[in-house]
């Protein structure tokens, strides 16, 4: 079964009803030529939500190498339902997919019960796109060829945020 396999893969269990479970915690490293300090402190995990291959599967190369664990998505829908079930730290957005667009997987993630931070990956750096993409809510925007040390810099910042974030908003409730 196809789902079984790209989930097993990520790094997850399916677990009825149809909920999925981390499978192991990652610390990340970067790949040997990488800065000191551009590692990833603890586990992390990121959605990829993109509907054509390129460029979001030599993204996840890139990701794997660093130690972020991923899982594509390729609707909108299925985005939500895998937010409220695994509370990704990043989603990787591709700019168009089938049932949306990226200010959908924006909302979405503004929306949810935990801090996520949104990444819009194009296929080209493009200035206008770039500042849609802050002005709109998401964190950065990142295009081909991705770097270990580029892509290592701009998730350990939007991992800070929002582990920060998160911490915020756990102590507040607690207190």
């Amino acid at each position: 079964m196809r789902l079984r396999s790209r989930i097993f893969d990520a790094g997850l269990l399916l677990s009825p009803p149809f909920g999925l479970q981390r499978k192991g915690s990652f610390k990340g490293t970067l790949a040997s030529g990488a800065g000191e300090g551009d590692s990833l402190k603890h586990s992390a995990f990121a959605l990829v939500a993109h509907e054509r291959p390129e460029p979001c599967e030599s993204l996840k190369v890139v990701l794997r190498r660093l130690g972020v664990d991923t899982f594509s998505v390729r609707r909108c829908a299925d985005a939500l339902r895998l937010i409220e079930q695994t509370h990704p730290h990043l989603i990787f957005a591709d700019p168009q997919l089938p049932d949306g667009n990226w200010i959908d997987l924006v909302n979405l993630a503004e929306g949810a019960a935990i801090p996520i931070c949104v990444i819009l990956v194009g296929s080209a750096t493009d200035p206008e796109m770039l500042q849609a993409a802050i002005r709109h809510g998401a964190f950065s925007f990142i295009s081909p060829p991705f770097d270990d040390r580029t892509v290592s810099r701009q998730i350990n910042q939007a991992i800070a945020l929002v582990r920060a974030r998160r911490e915020r908003r756990w102590g507040a409730a607690v207190a």
